[in-house]
């Protein structure tokens, strides 16, 4: 079961009773506002292409590395290209076979890709694009795993004459912060877009750099939407999933 519990100490129980249920009429008081309420994934987009001036963040709270999400999500992805968002960034997405053609055709190429989605259907579906192939290199993989693994910068055209940057990786990698984005020759302050995979984490990373952030609702297993979630055996009514 989800939520909250409030258990009081003291010696006399009718005191006890009543401070414990004081506290918890106040926490009750206050759900809306414990609950997460991320920005659905065009929502989110179009709120991030209108921002007048500096960056954006977006964070892909859906497949969430740290969580034990894929990392190869397309919804983020899908948004942008459609929407037509211009100077934007998505990092990472873990696809070694896109990565593995990426390399092949070498800095400079222009490729077709199939790229994202390999794990499952939940995260997305995947994407088929002619990008450029900017840079091969390698990177540290972060908190989800020891070493280094192979990476490619590649640019996609979206709609709109909008452009996506992506951050193709072989293996699942965290991206916590700008230092490595700009390691990898990606103008993170001069961009409109980042969109990450991650939740608070990114958040704190990014914050000293990026001022404005969005949680988005992206499909996914690490999504804290908990209406997203099927499950099985809760009983019902409950909340955030039923009217109480």
């Amino acid at each position: 079961r989800t939520g909250a519990s409030v258990l009081v100490y003291a010696l006399d129980e009718r005191l006890a009773t009543r401070v414990a249920r004081s506290l918890a009429d106040d926490v009750w008081a206050r759900r809306d506002g414990l609950v997460a309420s991320p920005l659905n994934v065009e929502v989110a987009v179009h709120a991030a292409m209108l921002a007048d001036t500096g960056t954006t963040l977006l964070l892909d709270t859906g497949d969430d590395p740290l969580l034990g999400g894929p990392a190869d999500g397309t919804a983020l992805l899908w948004a942008l290209l459609d929407l037509g968002a211009r100077q934007a960034i998505v990092a990472p997405l873990h696809d070694p076979a896109a990565l593995a053609r990426a390399v092949s055709a070498g800095p400079r190429a222009k490729v077709t890709l199939e790229m994202g989605a390999r794990a499952d259907r939940r995260h997305g579906y995947p994407i088929t694009a002619d990008v450029e192939v900017e840079r091969i290199t390698e990177a540290p993989v972060g908190s989800v795993e020891a070493g280094t693994a192979r990476v490619a910068v590649v640019r996609a055209p979206g709609r709109h004459d909008g452009e996506v940057r992506i951050l193709l990786t072989e293996r699942r990698l965290v991206v916590d912060g700008p230092g490595l984005l700009e390691t990898l020759g990606l103008d993170v302050e001069g961009s409109r877009i980042v969109g990450v995979k991650g939740g608070e984490a990114a958040r704190r990373g990014f914050a000293p750099t990026l001022a404005r952030s969005i949680e988005v609702a992206t499909p996914g297993s690490t999504v804290p939407v908990l209406s997203h979630h099927g499950y099985l055996r809760l009983r019902r009514p409950i909340f955030p999933l039923d009217p109480l």
